[in-house]
C-alpha cells in the first residue's frame, strides 16, 4: 500500500514546515488517500514485452559498489566537517572522480561540463562563550552565501532574541533591551521565517552577528542530538551580515546561562572563501540507443553537499553510477539513448539570489543542452535515499502519474516502508526540467524522520545509510526506466492532467473577479477541447501502426513539452501551481481585506493580507528594509547580474515559474496597524492603495487566464494531430 497526495482545489495556502514542505512555509491542505493496490489490477501500459524486462539489469545492481562510491566521495571535503560546494576544488575533485568511474564503466563521450557559479567554500566555524569564569567552545557551521567574520571573529555580549523576528525585537525594545553592538542568538522556526530573515533583522537592529539554532519547541530541522545544520541562505550578503549555526544543545546551554542573569560574552568565527563567477562542474556520460537514439532518458543525482551528506546526496551519485554499471554489465541494449549525469549547485550556487539552488541542473537544461527540452522523454532523478523506516517519496508530473501508480502497484516489494506520491516541487532538480518541458520522476527514500533529524547536518554520515534499502530504491528507478525504454510509445497519459487542471479552474471566482463571459467561455471551451483530445489519444494509444509511431511520438512529446512549460508555475512559497492561481488568491483576499477595512474591522482586514496576499506574512516579522529587499529579489526587472542592494543578481530558474508580482504592502499594512492602535479607523487612503493593487492583480490574472486557454488549445492541437496520424 502507499499514500497518494491529492491537492484540494481552491485550498489556498496554509503554513507548514517539515521535510516534505521544506521551504513551503505555507503548504496546501492535502487529502492523503490510502490506496491499496492489488497485484494484477493495474495493467501494464506498454506493449508486448515480458513483465520481467528489467530483471537482467536489476540483477547486476551492486550494493557494495554503491557503498564504495559513498565511502570515497564523503571523504572529499573543504573542512573536517565536509562540505563539497559548487565551484570549489572539492566540486572539481568530486566531478573528476565521477567521470573516472564513468569511463571505467564504459560510458561513451564522458565529460565534465562547466557551469558558471559563485563559490562559497566553507573552511570552519566556531562559537566561544565566556560566563562566570568559565569558557565553552562550540562547533558551528553556516549556510551557503553567508559572508565570513574577520579572522579574529566578532565579539560581543550575547542576547537571546527568541525567534528573532521584528515581533520579538519590538518586545525587547519595549523592555529596554538593545542588541546594538551585540551578538544575537535566535531560535529558528521555519514555519514563520527563513534563516536569512533572522540574520537581516538582527543586522537591521544593530547586531554584530547572528547565532542560529533550532530548539525542539519550534524546530523542523536538526533535531537529532548534537546536530549542526546548514542550508542555502538565500542571503543578501550586505543585509544578512555574518551568521553561524550551532546545535540545539549548545544553544540551550547559553540560554540557561542567560536565564540566571549572567552576562555571556561570545566570539563567533566563520571562515569561508567567496569568489564570484567561477566554474562549477557537472558530469555526463552516454549509452547510445539502438532503436530510437534521438529519444533520450536522463539519469541525475547531485554531487554537491553540505557536510559529508552521505544520504543527501552521495547516495544519489552512487545510484546513478550503479545503474550505468548494471546496464553495461547486464548486456541490456537500450532502445533509447541513456544519459547519466551528476550535477553541482543543487544546494547553492549563486550569490545575492533568492533562487540560489538547482543551479547545475537549471544551467544544463536551459543552456548546455537546450535541445533536451524536446528530445528528452523522461528524467530519472535520484534524491537522498536509503534511510530505513522512511517511505519512498516520488515527485512526478501529471502526465507520468498514472504510469507511476502502475509501477508502484507492480513492484510493492521494493517499497518496504510504503510510498508517497507528490506533485513536482521546487526543492529538487526535477522541477527545473519539468518547467523546461522534460517530464520525469524524483525518487527519494528519505522522508519526514530523516528531514527532522539529520538532513543537512553533520550527522548525515555513511553509517546512516541502509544499503539494502538504497539498493531497493535504485532498483525501482531501474524498473521504471526499463519500462519507459521498452515501449514503442512513451506512457504519457493526459487524463490526470485534465482532471487536475479541471480542479484548479474556478469559474465562479473568475466571475467574481470581473472576468467577462467571453473570457470564461473561451477558457471552458479550451478545457473541453483538451479533455476530448486527451480521451481520443488514450483510445488509440495501443493501436498505433508502426509506420505512424514517429509522427505520433513527435506530436505527443510536443504536447507534453507545451503542457509542462505552460502549466508549471510557482506560488510565493515555491509550491508548484498553475500560472493564474497566485494572482487569483491575491485578488480574492485583497478584496476581502478591503471589505473588512471598510467596515472598520482592521484586525480581520490585516489578517487577510498577512495570511493570503503575496508574502505579507513577513510584514509583522521584518523591518522595512529587509522586507523590501526580500520582495525585490523576486523581481526580474531588478536582477542585473551583479551583487547589489535593490534586487537579485539573477533570477535563475525562478524565471521559469510564471511568477506573480510580490506586492510590497509593508507600508500600507503598518499604516493601518498604527492608525488603529491610535484609535483612528479612517482607512480611506489605505483602501485606495489596496484597490489599485487589486486592480493590477486582476489585470494580470486576466492575461494569465488567456494564456491558459491558449496553452490548452496548443496541447489539444498536438494530441489531435497525433490521433490523426495514427488513423
Amino acid at each position: 500500500m502507499f499514500f497518494e497526495s491529492t491537492d484540494v482545489p481552491g485550498d489556498g495556502l496554509h503554513r507548514q514546515g517539515g521535510w516534505v514542505g521544506r521551504r513551503l512555509r505555507r503548504l496546501s491542505v492535502s487529502v492523503v488517500v490510502l490506496i491499496v493496490i492489488v497485484s494484477g489490477i493495474l495493467l501494464s501500459q506498454t506493449t508486448a514485452a515480458p513483465r520481467d524486462a528489467g530483471d537482467a539489469v536489476a540483477a547486476e545492481l551492486d550494493q557494495e559498489y554503491m557503498r564504495g562510491i559513498v565511502e570515497r566521495i564523503t571523504g572529499i571535503g573543504s573542512s573536517p566537517l565536509g562540505f563539497r560546494t559548487a565551484g570549489t576544488p572539492e566540486d572539481k575533485a568530486t566531478a573528476q572522480y565521477v567521470v573516472d568511474r564513468m569511463k571505467q564503466i564504459g560510458l561513451a563521450d564522458v565529460a565534465i561540463e562547466k557551469v558558471p557559479v559563485d563559490m562559497w567554500r566553507f573552511l570552519g566555524a566556531s562559537l566561544t562563550v565566556r560566563s562566570r569564569g568559565q569558557t565553552w567552545t562550540f562547533p558551528a557551521a553556516s549556510q551557503g552565501g553567508v559572508p565570513p567574520t574577520p579572522k579574529t571573529g566578532l565579539t560581543g555580549d550575547v542576547v537571546y532574541v527568541g525567534e528573532g523576528t521584528a515581533i520579538e525585537y519590538e518586545a525587547l525594545e519595549a523592555a529596554g533591551v538593545s542588541v546594538d553592538g551585540k551578538l544575537v542568538l535566535a531560535n529558528w522556526d521555519s514555519d514563520d521565517v527563513w534563516t536569512n530573515h533572522i540574520a537581516m533583522e538582527a543586522i537591521a537592529r544593530g547586531a554584530l552577528g547572528t547565532i542560529i539554532a533550532a530548539l525542539p519547541d519550534v524546530g523542523d530541522y536538526y533535531q537529532a542530538p548534537n546536530a549542526i545544520g546548514s542550508f542555502d541562505s538565500v542571503c543578501d550578503p550586505v543585509l544578512c551580515g555574518s551568521f553561524i549555526t550551532i546545535s540545539k544543545e549548545d544553544a540551550q546551554t547559553i540560554i540557561d546561562l542567560l536565564a540566571t542573569g549572567a552576562t555571556v560574552r561570545g566570539t563567533m568565527k566563520l571562515s569561508v572563501e567567496i569568489k564570484e563567477n567561477v566554474d562549477g562542474y557537472n558530469t555526463i556520460g552516454y549509452i547510445r540507443g539502438s532503436t530510437y537514439p534521438d529519444q533520450i532518458i536522463l539519469f541525475n543525482g547531485h554531487h554537491d553537499a553540505w557536510f559529508q551528506s552521505a544520504i543527501d546526496c552521495t547516495s544519489c551519485v552512487a545510484g546513478v553510477l550503479a545503474i550505468a554499471k548494471a546496464v553495461k554489465e547486464s548486456g541490456y541494449q537500450p532502445a533509447r539513448t541513456l544519459v547519466f549525469m551528476t550535477s553541482t549547485g543543487e544546494e547553492w550556487g549563486v550569490e545575492d539570489t533568492y533562487y540560489d539552488w538547482l543551479i547545475g541542473s537549471y544551467y544544463r537544461i536551459m543552456s548546455t543542452h537546450p535541445e533536451w527540452q524536446g528530445k528528452a522523454v523522461g528524467l530519472i532523478n535520484i534524491e537522498g535515499s536509503g534511510f530505513a523506516g522512511d517511505p519512498l517519496q516520488v515527485n512526478v508530473n501529471q502526465d507520468f502519474r498514472p504510469f507511476l501508480m502502475n509501477m508502484l502497484g507492480r513492484f510493492k516489494d521494493l517499497t518496504p516502508y510504503g510510498a508517497q506520491v507528490f506533485e513536482t516541487y521546487s526543492w529538487n532538480e526535477l522541477w527545473t526540467y519539468n518547467a523546461a518541458g522534460v517530464p520525469g520522476f524524483t525518487f527519494s527514500s528519505s522522508g519526514d524522520t530523516y528531514g527532522r533529524t539529520i538532513y543537512h547536518t553533520n550527522l548525515d554520515t555513511i553509517d546512516k545509510i541502509d544499503f539494502r534499502y538504497l539498493r531497493q530504491t535504485v532498483e525501482f528507478a531501474v524498473r521504471t526506466f526499463v519500462e519507459l525504454d521498452r515501449g514503442d510509445l512513451l506512457p504519457y497519459d493526459f487524463s490526470r492532467r485534465v482532471s487536475n487542471l479541471g480542479d484548479h479552474l474556478d469559474y465562479r471566482t473568475m466571475g467574481d473577479l470581473g472576468m467577462s463571459a467571453s473570457t470564461i467561455d473561451s477558457l471552458g471551451d479550451a478545457f473541453d477541447r483538451l479533455a476530448d483530445a486527451s480521451a481520443a489519444y488514450n483510445s488509440i494509444r495501443g493501436k498505433v501502426p508502426p509506420e505512424a509511431l514517429a509522427e505520433v511520438h513527435a506530436h505527443v512529446r510536443e504536447a507534453v513539452r507545451s503542457s509542462l512549460t505552460s502549466f508549471t508555475g510557482l506560488d510565493v512559497w515555491d509550491r508548484t501551481i498553475y500560472p493564474h492561481e497566485q494572482l487569483e488568491t491575491d485578488a480574492v483576499h485583497l478584496g476581502e481585506a478591503i471589505q473588512e477595512l471598510g467596515a472598520g474591522r482592521w484586525k480581520s482586514g490585516l489578517r487577510e493580507l498577512e495570511w493570503w496576499v503575496a508574502q505579507s506574512w513577513y510584514i509583522p516579522r521584518m523591518s522595512y528594509v529587509p522586507f523590501t529587499e526580500e520582495m525585490d529579489h523576486h523581481d526580474a526587472s531588478k536582477a542585473d547580474g551583479t551583487v547589489h542592494l535593490g534586487g537579485a543578481k539573477a533570477m535563475t530558474w525562478g524565471g521559469q515559474g510564471h511568477l506573480a508580482p510580490y506586492w510590497n504592502l509593508w507600508q500600507v499594512y503598518r499604516a493601518i496597524r498604527d492608525k488603529a492602535m491610535a484609535g483612528d479607523t479612517d482607512f480611506g487612503e489605505e483602501i485606495a492603495f489596496l484597490m489599485d493593487v487589486r486592480e493590477a492583480a486582476i489585470g494580470l490574472y486576466a492575461e494569465r487566464l488567456a494564456g491558459m486557454a491558449s496553452a490548452m488549445d496548443t496541447v489539444a492541437t498536438h494530441l489531435e494531430f497525433a490521433v490523426a496520424a495514427a488513423s
